[in-house]
């Protein structure tokens, strides 16, 4: 009894959902389902889209420039995409200027999309940062991660082989 009632108060909390998708962090895509298109220019000016990596596994991370969880979570996805890229795994980094930071972007190996309109965040209905998500190759969504956790490197990892 002592456990049900806990449950029950639990549920009644504020912020705690018995829902899983309540810990997707893209209110706009669910798992399996294909991700939107999108098209917007990497940091050299040069236009990309989820178009252009057809037939390939893809790797999103939405983040913040010089925001800690970000900062892990791009260098996680730098390792795994020295490991993952001669697979056929593209890596994309999106961000847009946030007018309370001046921080730099990151030095990655892969390109980072300027979201200045906010339209990739928008689509996906993105509202945790930095968040990441795992494309199979019909760019279905596969995997999410809302920030930064210890293991989350492994997981995706996991997600891609």
């Amino acid at each position: 009894m002592k456990t049900s009632l806990t449950l029950l108060v639990l549920l009644a909390l504020p912020g705690v959902s018995a829902s899983s998708s309540a810990a997707n962090p893209m209110r706009n895509l669910e798992i399996a389902q294909k991700a939107p298109a999108f098209a917007l220019k990497d940091e050299h000016g040069k236009p990309r889209s989820l178009e252009d990596y057809r037939g390939s596994p893809v790797v999103l991370c939405y983040f913040r420039p010089g925001q800690p969880f970000s900062v892990k979570t791009l260098a996680a996805l730098a390792r795994l995409s020295k490991r993952y890229s001669a697979q056929g795994v593209t890596f994309l980094g999106l961000w847009h200027k946030d007018a309370e930071s001046d921080a730099a972007l990151p030095e990655v190996p892969f390109p980072l999309l300027d979201d200045g309109q906010r339209k990739f965040y928008g689509t996906y209905g993105l509202f945790i940062l930095p968040t990441t998500a795992v494309l199979d190759k019909e760019h279905r969504l596969k995997a999410y991660f809302s920030s930064y956790h210890d293991g989350m490197e492994e997981e995706a990892a996991a997600r891609l082989d």
